[in-house]
């Protein structure tokens, strides 16, 4: 059951013999309780697993502000949904018959109508510059990686929560005027889409449709070591390697990553082949935009079978992995053209060799 927007619960906090005792004592633990206990009682009885926070409701009011959780009905793991609770204490003389209220206040659950699904954790940062003073926080944490935000500023002109931002991932990372997303790539490999979402000028709301994004495939634990990029069963690992090292296009450190005697054939191999137009400035590196897989292979992983047969090890296992290439200049210029990047599609084709994948010629691009 949810409350009203605005709907004062009133609720007395101490007799007056407790009131005076605590005026004694300066135990603030003790006041929490006394605290958490009646926003315990303003609880619905068909509410399973409450838990009540405090977080910083920061300079501007003396008021105090709670965040109640819970989940709505049984069974336990329904989602988690929530209600701001502000105890008003500067509204009252502080005397023995008088004792201040928790007012309850809707906080916004865009697209599902729930909070969180796991741990809901709630927190006051700077999130938006825009903005004065910090932000209320919610955010929910599940395997210990944090896979949904939601921010909301207080209104007190017109006593509300005002959601500013609602974004839900894998892992979810933030900072000031910056949110960064990733969400795991399927199929095994350790890949992932990241995202990183700015605000808009003049931009009320921060999220998926109003924000700016530059999104890349990237490897989220930073890039492996090279033995087990070379041993993955993943050819989207090593062609997502070679673009991680743009510093060293040409080098024999990239040797490794072709098939036997490729290398030496290819001859002037250049970052230009990574899909970067030729410009004025130098290449600072590339971002990969997109990855589609073809693959052909009678065993997916035979790096790890004890003993391969000697049909399985003839069989002729290719890949081609297609890249949508956007390149970042030392000049600052990049593939933004409009409104969104105009990626380069590069074709790599790869083959099977002992025990990994490795490059079997030079990378194509667009219709060549």
């Amino acid at each position: 059951m949810r409350r009203a927007h605005g709907y004062a619960v009133f609720a007395l906090l101490m007799l007056s013999v407790i009131a005076t005792a605590c005026e004694e004592s300066a135990a603030a633990p003790s006041n929490r309780g006394i605290e958490e206990f009646f926003l315990m009682e303003i609880a619905s009885s068909d509410w399973q697993e409450v838990a009540p926070q405090r977080v910083d409701a920061g300079a501007e009011t003396s008021d105090q502000e709670w965040i109640l959780f819970y989940r709505e009905g049984a069974p336990p793991g329904n989602p988690i949904v929530a209600i701001a609770y502000r105890l008003i204490l500067d509204r009252y003389a502080r005397v023995s018959n008088k004792s201040p209220s928790f007012v309850a206040y809707d906080l916004e659950m865009p697209c599902d109508g729930y909070m969180c699904q796991c741990e809901c954790r709630a927190k006051r940062a700077e999130l938006l510059s825009a903005y004065q003073g910090p932000e209320l926080i919610i955010q929910d944490k599940c395997d210990e990686e944090w896979t949904r935000l939601r921010a909301y500023r207080w209104i007190t002109e017109t006593m509300e929560y005002q959601l500013l931002a609602h974004f839900d991932g894998d892992d979810i990372r933030i900072e000031r005027d910056q949110v960064t997303i990733d969400n795991y790539a399927s199929g095994g490999a350790d890949l992932a889409i990241r995202c990183q979402y700015f605000p808009q000028a003049g931009a009320l709301l921060f999220n998926e449709k109003d924000a700016f994004v530059k999104c890349e495939c990237v490897f989220p634990n930073g890039l492996p070591k090279e033995k087990d990029i070379l041993t993955s069963p993943h050819p989207e690992t090593v062609v997502l390697a070679i673009y991680n090292q743009t510093q060293y296009t040409g080098t024999v450190k990239m040797q490794p990553y072709f098939a036997e005697g490729v290398w030496d054939s290819i001859g002037g191999w250049g970052v230009g082949q990574l899909g970067c137009p030729t410009m004025s400035s130098p290449v600072a590196r590339v971002r990969v935009l997109g990855m589609d897989i073809a693959e052909n292979r009678a065993v997916r992983d035979r790096v790890h079978e004890a003993c391969p047969s000697e049909e399985t090890i003839a069989t002729a296992d290719q890949a081609i992995v297609v890249v949508d290439a956007c390149c970042e200049y030392m000049d600052g210029s990049e593939c933004e053209r409009g409104d969104g990047p105009i990626p380069v599609p590069v074709m790599w084709s790869l083959i099977w060799e002992e025990n990994g994948w490795r490059v079997q010629g030079p990378p194509t691009q667009g219709g060549e």
